[in-house]
């Protein structure tokens, strides 16, 4: 499985049409749904490459298939910092560190 997290989406499908990939790719816009996604598709023994910009953070992505409370909803972030580690993870930080998407 390949979920691609925000803009990379596209330009992903379109690389991978045609291949034996393209039917396991799925583009998704946030970090929520590809959580989301995942938490429904998941089996044990799968395998799942997460595409997406560093900024994105997709450690939260993993935070909450654990359970973590996530409440950052940034889409790209100024911040550099291990999510986990990050003093913004519940609440997301404030407008002036956001990158507009």
């Amino acid at each position: 499985m390949v979920v691609a997290v925000g803009r990379g989406g596209p330009p992903l499908a379109d690389l991978l049409r045609g291949t034996a990939l393209e039917q396991h790719l799925h583009p998704v816009d946030r970090v929520d749904e590809a959580a989301a996604l995942l938490r429904r598709e998941l089996r044990e023994g799968d395998v799942v490459l997460l595409h997406g910009a560093l900024r994105q953070h997709l450690q939260r992505v993993e935070l909450l298939l654990d359970g973590a409370d996530v409440g950052c909803r940034v889409q790209r972030c100024t911040l550099h910092v291990l999510c986990s580690d990050c003093g913004y993870l519940r609440d997301g930080p404030p407008a002036a560190l956001v990158e507009a998407a």
